[in-house]
């Protein structure tokens, strides 16, 4: 914007109202950057928070899964180990 200073103009009011104006336009542009940002942000960690829970319940699911074949694994041993002493032999022990 050119504004000819050579001569005192009558638009001197007019000149300033419209720099007010633009400014606070650019501050009123800001703010509205600064509350996309904060709740883009916002729903961002909400995603995250979703995801890391997600993350978690499946690794519990898999852990327990786990526990619950070890458990069979051991029953079954126990199983086995009942069955050979119940014969009176026993595989484990040294024979002489």
């Amino acid at each position: 914007m050119y504004i000819d200073t050579s001569e005192p103009t009558e638009n001197v009011g007019q000149i300033q109202f419209s720099m007010e104006y633009n400014f606070n336009e650019m501050t009123l542009i800001l703010r509205i950057m600064q509350v996309r940002k904060i709740y883009s942000g916002f729903f961002v960690e909400e995603e995250e928070e979703e995801e890391e829970e997600e993350e978690e319940e499946e690794e519990e699911e898999e852990e327990e899964e786990e526990e619950e074949e070890e458990e069979e694994e051991e029953e079954e041993e126990e199983e086995e180990e009942e069955k050979e002493t119940a014969n009176g032999v026993s595989l484990f022990s040294p024979t002489s």
